[in-house]
């Protein structure tokens, strides 16, 4: 039997390769905050609720923290309920045989990686006249931010071989094996948009189903592009949400050897220097948002033989295309290439368990807004 000291060693070395702290939210334990002054949580915080303070331990510290913790009593370690904000660790303290054992679940480091990348440009972003007044428009706060930032994804990097997050994304659905169903684009269509009308009623006004040409058949995981659709329409409705005369129209019609889907809104449209910078991951204009639905969205098309692109209507607007191969169809609508580094050896690829949901932050937002 593993005795608590050597489980404890084990657990110390697994801190010793995080590149982030703990987040606590026990009002009985000591802990130390930035600046290293120990200090109580205020009473009003108990284990399980939310916070948005984030404290980081050194070794000597989490481990001190972690021997601390109550038998049976999981500490869900999150920050507030805004989706950019970083979740942390569960550690949950059990007993068996008389010996106290640690459970150490990490969760998904992507999101996490990503919304520190986000919010950092953000809050740079916000200062930032030009790039020579950029530092000094830095308050010093934030110049620690940005110091430790750049600390942590540069650990990041170094722990993932260096392959940068768009190839962990890309690695992840190149690693997929989409199951491809002959379908009526159409009518799944109609019935995806329906669903998304139903999902958020406040909205539902704002999104049109024109114009859905059937007899469209082409093959597509059916499930995965149901996402991709979901995606590409939340982010158009949510271009226009606070317009009165906001509109996100869908149509699906035949073009040459292709079925087509196009997704247009009535909004600002895409300003030229972001047309380029669109699918990029982390690439966001809002202040809510990861940056990686698009990514995801531009991939996962790509697995099932299509192709998306983006562009501004004439009269005013955005229009996102996503184009499929007909059946019928014997060549394809663009020669894919491997969007990762072949020298990345698969075996340390974690991502293949842990991208799956990234899709869904955006939607939660969505949800928690535009529901009843």
């Amino acid at each position: 039997m593993m005795k608590k000291e050597e489980y404890l060693q084990i657990v110390q070395q697994i801190i010793d390769r995080q590149p982030t702290g703990l987040l606590v939210t026990d009002p009985n334990l000591q802990i130390c905050a930035q600046n290293r002054q120990a200090k109580r949580l205020r009473p009003a915080f108990m284990i399980g609720e939310q916070m948005d303070k984030l404290f980081l331990f050194s070794d000597i510290e989490a481990l001190t923290l972690l021997s601390s913790l109550p038998t049976d009593a999981p500490l869900c370690v999150k920050v507030n309920s805004n989706p950019y904000h970083i979740p942390f660790w569960t550690v949950t303290s059990f007993k068996v045989d008389d010996t106290v054992f640690l459970q150490w679940e990490e969760p998904n480091p992507v999101p996490r990686i990503a919304a520190v990348v986000s919010r950092l440009n953000r809050n740079l972003d916000q200062k930032r006249r030009n790039a020579l007044d950029a530092a000094e428009c830095l308050s010093d706060s934030e110049k620690r931010k940005k110091a430790e930032y750049q600390a942590f994804y540069a650990e990041c990097q170094k722990n993932k071989n260096n392959t940068n997050l768009y190839d962990f994304i890309s690695l992840y659905y190149q690693t997929q094996s989409p199951t491809l169903q002959l379908l009526d684009l159409g009518q799944q269509l109609s019935q995806w948009g329906e669903q998304i009308k139903q999902r958020f009623p406040l909205i539902a006004d704002k999104l049109i189903l024109d114009c859905f040409e059937t007899s469209l058949f082409v093959r597509l995981d059916s499930v995965q592009f149901a996402k991709d659709f979901s995606e590409i329409c939340l982010n158009a409705l949510q271009a226009v949400s606070e317009l009165s005369d906001g509109m996100v129209k869908v149509r699906c019609y035949r073009e040459e050897n292709c079925a087509v889907v196009s997704v247009e809104d009535n909004g600002a449209g895409i300003r030229q220097e972001h047309q380029i910078s669109i699918f990029e991951p982390l690439f966001t204009t809002g202040t809510d948002s990861l940056g990686l639905g698009l990514t995801i969205t531009k991939l996962s098309v790509e697995q099932q033989h299509g192709v998306v692109t983006a562009e501004n209507k004439e009269d005013g607007g955005a229009r996102l295309l996503v184009c499929f191969p007909l059946e019928n169809f014997q060549g394809t609508l663009s020669e894919t290439r491997s969007l990762y580094d072949e020298t990345y050896h698969r075996a340390d690829a974690k991502m293949l368990d842990i991208l799956a949901e990234i899709g869904g932050y955006q939607t939660e937002l969505i949800e928690r807004k535009y529901r009843k």
